[in-house]
């Protein structure tokens, strides 16, 4: 039989978590964890490998989780949750007056198993190193989408989208085109998500609505995860037609909704004052601070307004421009953030505001920068997002296929030293029309 170790981790209330090797009685198990603690236990987590033989050695346990029990926090290996013959499954027992043992569940994969906890999870492919400060989650494992059932371009949006397509390619025959293939693209999606373990809920529009660009939720609200819900000013009418009551309604009425912030006010002022969503803003939930590229339609101003309604500390405001020297229209084309990973255009920010922003991505080395080139971000690399399995809390990365293979396999193998697995479909026609990639496809509900 494999040699034991005294590798043991408190996951609170009396239970302690230990690696067992294959086929070792739990009583054993329970024997020597109370000899190392000196202590007696009210239940044990027995972690083994589901694909061991009796001869393996036994898994350290530290090195596969890490636990941050006062922030409810777990650390997870990347490899663990990413490779079937690693994979790791729990067995928990509640220690009986007598000293016995009654099972409480049996063969539960360990991200479940701390999901079902309350932990919030993370993954590192150095599980030892990373030190836990705040217990926010910084994707959502919910989320509302729009069938593009009646998308066309924009004419509207198209005055600074450098990423859209020009209106003269997109005439005849192409037209007729576009709404049944965004639909397929819209549809590959959603069920990549929802076989992810991703909450989508999703609605549609029709040519009525006079709303091309309904597909990108994401720009006309925004959700926090103490309850808060925005309303968010747009720049052009026929995107601000995309506030529709019905769903307004709807996401005001969902349980844990608190409060609700209406800055749509912001547009009838003059000059007007815009910040569309989670388009001009990208968040780092953990470290609560907003970024945001200036541009007509990412107001600084109201921006500070908006993040203190929503509870962040501190808002990050630079500038970032194309090749041509045309104002990015919005963040989230060249930045996005994830609990372990950042993906940056850096080439994009002027050399005088780059290193303040670089600095303040890491997160003082808690987090890792990929930079993309300006070539990379045409192709909607910076425009992906990070979400969670509802059934495992597990984080993923979700993008177009389109930017899957324009990223290099380092900069994937680097992705995916963070998330569990990156989430892709084509995109091609939603993003070739309507210059928006994944991220603006999704609106995130943390309530």
């Amino acid at each position: 039989m494999a040699s034991v170790t005294e590798d043991v981790q408190a996951l609170g209330g009396g239970v302690h978590m230990v690696a067992a090797g294959p086929c070792e009685p739990v009583a054993d198990v329970l024997r020597r964890t109370t000899a190392s603690l000196g202590a007696a236990l009210t239940g044990i987590a027995v972690l083994r490998r589901s694909h061991a033989m009796e001869t393996d050695p036994v898994p350290s346990c530290s090195n596969t989780v890490k636990l941050f029990v006062e922030h409810k926090v777990a650390v997870l290996d990347a490899d663990t949750v990413q490779l079937l013959a690693l994979s790791s499954v729990v067995d928990e027992y509640a220690v009986t007056a007598d000293g016995g043992l009654a099972s409480v569940a049996q063969a539960v994969p360990l991200p479940a198993f701390l999901y079902q906890r309350g932990f919030v999870l993370k993954v590192s492919r150095n599980v030892q190193s990373v030190v836990v400060k705040s217990a926010a989650a910084q994707s959502s494992c919910t989320v509302m989408m729009i069938a593009p059932a009646a998308f066309q371009s924009n004419a509207q949006a198209a005055q600074d989208n450098a990423f859209m397509a020009p209106l003269n390619c997109l005439l005849g025959e192409k037209a007729a085109e576009v709404t049944p293939s965004a639909l397929t693209e819209h549809s590959e999606l959603v069920a990549a998500l929802t076989a992810a373990g991703v909450r989508v809920h999703v609605f549609s529009h029709t040519a009525a609505h006079g709303t091309p660009d309904a597909v990108f939720p994401n720009n006309w609200f925004m959700s926090a995860a103490d309850g808060t819900l925005a309303l968010c000013t747009m720049r052009n009418p026929n995107r601000q037609a995309e506030r529709r009551p019905d769903i307004v309604q709807w996401l005001h009425s969902r349980p844990g909704c608190k409060r609700l912030f209406d800055f749509t006010d912001g547009e009838k002022q003059n000059p007007p004052r815009i910040v569309e969503g989670t388009g001009s803003l990208v968040f780092d939930h953990v470290n609560s601070v907003a970024y945001m590229a200036r541009s007509e339609r990412s107001h600084e101003g109201l921006a500070r307004e908006m993040i203190a309604a929503l509870g962040f500390k501190q808002l990050i405001a630079f500038d970032a421009f194309d090749s041509g020297g045309n104002a990015i229209y919005h963040t989230n084309v060249l930045l996005a953030i994830g609990t372990g990973v950042a993906v940056v255009c850096a080439d994009a920010i002027p050399e005088e505001q780059r290193g303040g922003v670089m600095h303040a991505l890491s997160a003082g080395g808690s987090r890792e920068v990929v930079t993309i080139t300006r070539d990379q971000m045409g192709a909607l690399c910076g425009n992906i997002l990070e979400v969670r399995s509802a059934r495992d809390g597990l984080p993923m990365m979700a993008m177009s296929t389109g930017a899957f293979n324009i990223f290099t396999e380092q900069q994937r193998a680097a992705l995916l030293g963070h998330v569990s697995r990156l989430v892709h479909v084509p995109l091609d026609t939603i993003e070739y029309v309507g210059g928006g990639g994944v991220r603006c496809c999704i609106g995130e509900l943390f309530h």
